[in-house]
């Protein structure tokens, strides 16, 4: 007997897409006028201040967020250590640095340990008779940098004209400005980061997809979206595709009951399961997750699901014949395409496959 099943999908967790959603259905109940299933059963001046709300606390918290991820990259580029960047870019904090841990392996020989006092972190060591000298620079961090910018500069200006960082050699009101640039750069980007997310977290609750939220939470869009969405499926019961006119995503799909037997035990599964946020580390749920060229039996299969509220995703495969290197896509309306590559075998489990959203520019 074939059965027909139908699923209607309310993106949850993630803002963007429920505000959509609901402008959807407030734009067809507009539409409808007076043969509206919804009049007279939702209050749509509620819902519709709702999703002004969030809006307005959204929008800066996108903004926001850009302008964090852009005084981060122009800090980066002060620094000397973005994209396309080496020691041969002068004028740059890393490499005034260099410069001045140059200085000191020359002016500290035999006692390279005195560079400590500038804020490096020298270790020496000896084998077979022989003395090893290195200069930890943390080249990789931008914080570590600075730290290390600033203690020379700090050293420098204490010691006044003994210093031995003098003109023409070392440029240090460059040096200093440099490092002052940066850091007030990155202050800046926390600021607007702290602001992102305060008003990022503003939305979700006014969503319904804050800490402890959930469909039955009154008072937000989560709950009055799943309310449309049970009232719609009663006046379109045996028509449900008409959900599709106010903006849901509605499968309809048939399955058919063989009846009897027992359910047979799965091989060995292979899972992948991992979460989706976006720069800020805000949980983006309702991303679609694709797995790209893997292969199950004989056939290439490109399995899709969607993160849930918290922005985590789960796949399970019982049948992976090989090993396979497969490519794991995260999409979402408003950001870039996301993907890491991963290689999996048959019946091994591989979580924290993370990704993480930038917004479309």
């Amino acid at each position: 007997m074939a059965k027909k099943n139908v699923r209607v999908d309310v993106p949850i967790g993630n803002i963007d897409r429920s505000v959509k959603l609901g402008g959807t259905i407030s734009a067809r109940h507009i539409a409808l006028g007076a043969n509206s299933p919804l009049t007279g059963q939702i209050d749509m001046a509620v819902f519709d201040a709702l999703i002004i709300d969030i809006t307005n606390a959204r929008k800066p918290a996108v903004l926001d967020s850009r302008q964090k991820e852009a005084w981060n990259e122009q800090a980066l580029t002060v620094i000397g250590i973005a994209a396309g960047q080496n020691l041969q870019s002068k004028s740059t904090v890393y490499w005034h640095i260099n410069q001045v841990q140059k200085f000191m392996a020359f002016k500290f020989k035999g006692n390279e340990e005195q560079a400590s006092l500038w804020g490096f972190d020298v270790v020496v060591s000896e084998s077979a008779g022989r003395r090893y000298v290195s200069y930890n620079v943390p080249n990789s961090s931008p914080e570590g940098l600075l730290d290390l910018g600033t203690s020379i500069i700090n050293k420098h200006t204490t010691d006044g004209a003994t210093s031995i960082l003098t003109a023409p050699m070392f440029d240090m009101a460059d040096f200093a400005a440099k490092v002052n640039a940066a850091r007030n750069l990155r202050d800046e980007a926390l600021t607007k980061d702290q602001n992102s997310q305060a008003n990022n977290e503003l939305a979700r609750n006014l969503c319904g997809y804050g800490e402890g939220q959930t469909s039955e939470t009154p008072g937000t869009l989560y709950y009055m979206l799943t309310q449309v969405r049970d009232l719609l499926l009663v006046a379109y019961d045996g028509n449900e595709e008409q959900l599709s006119t106010f903006g849901f995503n509605v499968v309809v799909s048939t399955s058919t009951s063989t009846g009897g037997g027992s359910t047979p035990i799965p091989p060995s599964q292979t899972s992948i399961s991992g979460r989706v946020t976006d720069m800020g580390s805000i949980p983006m749920g309702g991303a679609e997750v694709t797995v790209f060229n893997l292969f199950s039996g004989t056939d290439s299969v490109n399995p899709i699901t969607f993160t849930n509220s918290n922005g985590n995703y789960n796949f399970s495969f019982d049948e992976i014949p090989a090993a396979s290197n497969v490519v794991i896509q995260v999409k979402l309306e408003g950001y870039q395409n996301s993907s890491l590559n991963l290689y999996v075998e048959p019946g091994q489990a591989y979580a924290d496959q993370d990704l993480s959203l930038t917004p479309n520019p």
